[in-house]
């Protein structure tokens, strides 16, 4: 990445050397330099997006402290860089056939503001939890409960608005005799544009 980022500084101080010399016109100088700019603000928002959901999987080897590491990061890279983040963890543990499964959901807001009326309903038996409001900055955490038999896909039906009203459904495989942890990231950046990521890794 940082090849990237050398080879740009270059082509831009090649453009002002060129510039000097020829006289371009300070117009045509500002259109190259503003698509410049884009650029580089593009290739800087990829790789902070790919930075923050490698963060995950580093952790995967210490599931218990993968939110707290995740966040951590986050806040460290917003203290250099301007963006916001929604989370959305779930860590399911080791299932057992016909054993009761508890598993956590996390969500952590850090989008810049805070966000309300926040629902989750897990449609294994429809049972749900509410938020009146979540602060920036900060995450909550549920529980929900299982029992299979055989391997199954469940969903988790999340509502919140951020003010406009945002819907995400995520999918929750379950598998016999294996833990699993699911993700699904929205990152929102200062020129407004938004990537989003959904992943799983098992154990």
């Amino acid at each position: 990445m940082k090849g990237q980022y050398m080879f740009l500084m270059c082509v831009i101080f090649l453009f002002v050397l060129i510039t000097l010399r020829f006289g371009i016109s300070t117009a045509a100088y500002a259109s190259t330099e503003q698509n410049l700019r884009a650029i580089y603000l593009k290739k800087m928002n990829e790789g902070v997006f790919h930075a923050i959901e490698k963060s995950l999987l580093i952790s995967a080897n210490n599931r218990s402290y993968i939110e707290n590491n995740f966040e951590d990061f986050v806040r460290y890279v917003k203290n250099s860089y301007d963006f916001g983040v929604l989370a959305i963890e779930v860590n399911i543990p080791k299932v057992y056939p016909n054993e009761n499964t508890t598993f956590n959901v996390t969500i952590f807001n850090s989008l810049g503001k805070n966000i309300s009326n926040v629902s989750l309903n897990f449609s294994y038996d429809g049972s749900n939890y509410f938020f009146e409001s979540v602060s920036d900055n900060t995450s909550i955490k549920v529980n929900f409960t299982f029992n299979i038999s055989s391997d199954a896909v469940f969903t988790l039906n999340i509502t919140y608005y951020s003010p406009e009203e945002n819907k995400e459904t995520i999918l929750l495989p379950a598998r016999i005799e294996k833990a699993n942890f699911i993700y699904n990231l929205k990152v929102v950046f200062r020129n407004g544009e938004v990537e989003k990521a959904y992943g799983e890794f098992g154990s």
